[in-house]
């Protein structure tokens, strides 16, 4: 094997190393999202609703549940909604870009 292909050889195997670490890490963030949901309190869907992933920088501010409901009725949308949209940031993040996870709803 000459050195102009070891090193393509090697060039692919640390892109595919990379690419399945990447996956590995953003597949925990969202098991922790999904437990950090499941662990919320509902009444209104607000509390679970401020949970909420970003990359590159934290999002600021309280929000509206997604979903507005009574003594946990809306439990499962808001919660399915939160991962979905954490996912969403995950898919498009960069390798080594950092993700915060913030509530800002004073009672939690």
């Amino acid at each position: 094997m000459k050195f102009e292909e070891l090193g393509n050889w090697l060039s692919k195997q640390v892109k595919g190393e990379t690419f399945r670490l990447k996956e590995k890490v953003n597949y925990n963030i969202l098991a922790f999202m999904a437990n950090i949901t499941l662990e919320t309190t509902v009444d209104t869907s607000k509390a679970i609703s401020n949970w909420r992933l970003s990359t590159g920088s934290p999002i600021s501010g309280e929000i509206d549940a997604y979903a507005k409901g009574k003594t946990g009725s809306t439990f499962s949308i808001s919660r399915g909604l939160v991962v979905s949209f954490a996912n969403a940031y995950l898919n498009v993040r960069k390798i080594g870009e950092p993700v915060y996870i913030i509530n800002h709803v004073d009672y939690i």
